[in-house]
């Protein structure tokens, strides 16, 4: 695998690992941001409620849940497209550089990250709020 020590291809990896880090981070502050008001919100009605949450386990939780979550998808969504393809030049004995498959399936892995993170974060943030209206709707 020659392709791998290419410097063209070791900065592709360089940059697709960073931005799943950014992307994921900002993912999971934005959405721990949104569950932080709803709590903030909470601690209004029932101030001894709010107190048993813990900010930081609550970021870490989110972190944790991105990552996974944007990790996995980036890896369902690139690595068949790029076997497949791969595979087909293989077995059709048509000559295909790998960098533009690399590149290629890191474009589509990205988007579909992007995508499916940002929906398992909202699933999970409606599911935290139906268990935060149902304390909300005891209030008296």
């Amino acid at each position: 695998m020659d392709v791998f020590t290419d410097p063209q291809t070791h900065q592709l990896l360089y940059f697709t690992g960073g931005t799943i880090l950014i992307i994921s981070i900002l993912l999971a502050l934005s959405f721990f941001w949104q569950r932080v008001r709803k709590l903030r919100l909470l601690a209004e009605k029932r101030p001894d409620e709010a107190r048993s949450y813990n900010a930081w386990l609550i970021l870490l939780d989110y972190l944790v849940y991105t990552l996974l979550a944007f990790l996995c998808s980036f890896l369902l969504g690139s690595v068949p497209l790029i076997a497949a393809l791969y595979i087909g030049s293989l077995i059709g004995q048509i000559p295909l550089p790998l960098f533009p498959l690399l590149v290629g399936g890191a474009i589509v892995g990205l988007a579909m990250g992007c995508y499916v993170t940002a929906r398992f974060l909202y699933g999970k943030v409606t599911f935290e709020d139906s268990l935060l209206s149902s304390i909300v709707s005891e209030i008296p």
